[in-house]
């Protein structure tokens, strides 16, 4: 190998070892640093439950919890929600739904 190689490998090395030292590959820690956006629910009533909202998903937040509740709608329903978050980030969600009653 010559000088540039031995110089390039031992800064990989280095690099590789720095990374791993730093590094967090524990699944407890999966999605606690990155992505937090992803996180936002929907509808109040959901995070009032702690976002804990998926067995009982009966409305219009249905289509972001749990799209099986659907099924559970008998009324036409509407979601708006307008949230300000930090850094004059706005996130909002708006869905509705309209029953599709089946004749049997």
């Amino acid at each position: 190998m010559n000088l540039i190689s031995k110089k390039n490998f031992i800064f990989v090395l280095l690099l590789t070892c720095c990374n791993l030292s730093f590094a967090s590959f524990s699944k407890d820690d999966a999605g606690t640093s990155t992505a937090q956006f992803l996180k936002l629910g929907a509808g109040a009533r959901a995070s009032a439950m702690g976002d804990a909202f998926a067995g009982v998903s009966d409305d219009a937040t249905a289509v972001y919890w749990n799209p099986a509740g659907l099924g559970q709608i008998e009324n036409k329903s509407v979601s708006l929600m307008h949230g300000f978050w930090f850094e004059e980030i706005f996130y909002d969600w708006l869905s509705y739904v309209h029953p599709c009653h089946m004749a049997t």
